[in-house]
């Protein structure tokens, strides 16, 4: 890879990962690689998936060029394909011998509101806070139900790992493009019914929520959250969520590239 690409590099709060991101700023620019915070071609993360999060939320508009790579310093890992000690392994592929790395490129949701368009690597979540949620949901303009709850939460394969399997959500393992969807605390009586369970999507379905709120509610505690950060308008209407065409693309070592599998062993039941 040319050094001439531009970089950014983002951490989480601890120390050591400061005391590692200058280090590596240092190397970077010795083999003639520009730091550029605001549109990089590489972005490198130094902390655990909350730092990456981080990352994807702030070149959120700027993922058809951005890649990662990204350095494990936290407590969960799943799109961490280095540790801190592969750091000068890394900057020396990338300068001299790129062949030792592979760009591998996951699943995105894309999010539509007021024609604004956002994407998620791991879920999507409509939430009230304060009150009943109520919105019609539709697959491909059918009508599949009319929700009742506290929320509906869409996640992409390797988001089903997270907040998806918290709330009782299948992980999925597939090389399928895949989204899953999964309702928050239905209401359950002889008013309200709805499907109860998680229901898998492939990428030619897109999900339409048409929010049912008078003015007062539409003002009230209703929160469209995209990965951890909050983008809701409150003038929202309909929202509509789908498997991207647009991916995400993140590094990793061409001999030494981690399987799901064994990241699913090492962070939910290796002791």
């Amino acid at each position: 890879m040319s050094a001439s690409y531009q970089f950014a590099v983002l951490t989480n709060d601890y120390q050591d990962s400061k005391k590692v991101a200058l280090s590596l700023k240092q190397k970077l620019k010795k083999i003639k690689a520009k730091e550029n915070n605001v549109s990089p071609d590489l972005v490198f993360i130094i902390g655990g998936d909350g730092t990456f999060l981080k990352g994807v939320n702030k070149y959120n508009q700027h993922l058809d060029r951005v890649k990662f790579i990204t350095f494990k310093q936290g407590k969960i890992g799943f799109y961490h394909n280095f540790a801190i000690t592969d750091v000068d392994r890394v900057v020396e592929a990338l300068a001299n011998d790129a062949d030792k790395l592979v760009v591998n490129e996951l699943d995105l949701l894309e999010v539509e509101m007021n024609s604004k368009i956002l994407y998620a690597i791991n879920e999507v979540r409509l939430v009230n806070f304060s009150q009943t949620l109520r919105c019609d949901v539709l697959l491909n303009n059918e009508l599949l139900q009319v929700f009742s709850g506290s929320g509906l939460i869409f996640s992409t394969k390797t988001g089903s790992t997270g907040l998806m399997k918290t709330a009782g959500g299948a992980v999925i393992l597939s090389s399928a493009r895949l989204m899953e969807y999964q309702e928050l605390f239905p209401v359950n009586n002889n008013m309200h019914r709805s499907l109860r369970a998680p229901l898998i999507l492939d990428y030619n379905q897109v999900v339409t929520l048409k929010l049912q709120a008078t003015e007062k509610e539409k003002l009230s505690n209703n929160h469209l959250v995209v990965d951890t950060f909050d983008f809701y308008d409150k003038l929202v209407s309909e929202i509509k969520v789908k498997i991207s065409n647009q991916t995400l693309k993140i590094f990793a070592f061409k001999t030494n590239n981690i399987s799901l599998i064994k990241k699913l062993n090492n962070s939910f039941i290796q002791f």
